[in-house]
């Protein structure tokens, strides 16, 4: 699955592992501009390696149009589309 902006991606590596961002822009052949609405607001986003990352869903449909579009979603709407990830993950650690 190819990485565009609004995917749902998952850090696989660094002190971030596991933490679940959105892909606000693809810099370069190399490196993302990921960003989760809290530790890493729109306003400042992470600068990861793409070979870090795991796709884990294609971008909700209306992220993307905002992202393409050129307008940046709020961090709220950020949460929003991360959170039933970030409950997945909770629920499957419960067991």
């Amino acid at each position: 699955m190819d990485i565009e902006p609004g995917s749902i991606v998952r850090s696989r590596q660094g002190r971030d592992a596991g933490t679940f961002y959105v892909t606000l822009a693809r810099l370069d052949e190399r490196y993302l501009l990921l960003t989760d609405g809290r530790k890493r607001p729109v306003r400042r986003p992470k600068k990861k390696n793409i070979r870090h990352v795991e796709v884990v869903a294609p971008p909700p449909g209306p992220l993307k149009v905002w992202i393409e579009a050129g307008r940046r979603p709020s961090d709220g709407k950020i949460l929003e589309v991360l959170l039933p990830f970030m409950e997945e993950v909770k629920e499957d650690g419960a067991q």
